[in-house]
């Protein structure tokens, strides 16, 4: 997700193999949204359990590398949105 370059924050659906100049971007989908909200707030990751996944989003903050294109180092730039697919669920064993 970028924010600090973007009128309105953005995600980039990025796969690794595709061109820099083609990747795909959309806009935050509402636990995005929410998650940064939050990270606007305070500092950490947001994690949340959202239609059988477990979402969470860690910030992107500016560091000593970055005080080239981004003037102020600690500077909130963006996040990962990771999902992590909980699956079906186990079913339980039975008790002897």
């Amino acid at each position: 997700m970028g924010i600090a370059k973007h009128p309105e924050p953005v995600v980039f659906d990025i796969v690794a193999s595709m061109p820099k100049d083609t990747k795909p971007i959309r806009p935050l989908d509402a636990f995005e949204r929410r998650g940064l909200a939050k990270l606007r707030e305070e500092s950490g990751k947001h994690v949340e359990k959202v239609n059988g996944q477990i979402r969470m989003l860690a910030p992107i903050y500016a560091g000593a590398a970055c005080v080239h294109c981004h003037p102020q180092p600690g500077e909130l730039l963006g996040a990962f949105s990771y999902k992590f697919d909980l699956g079906p669920p186990t079913p339980a064993k039975p008790q002897p």
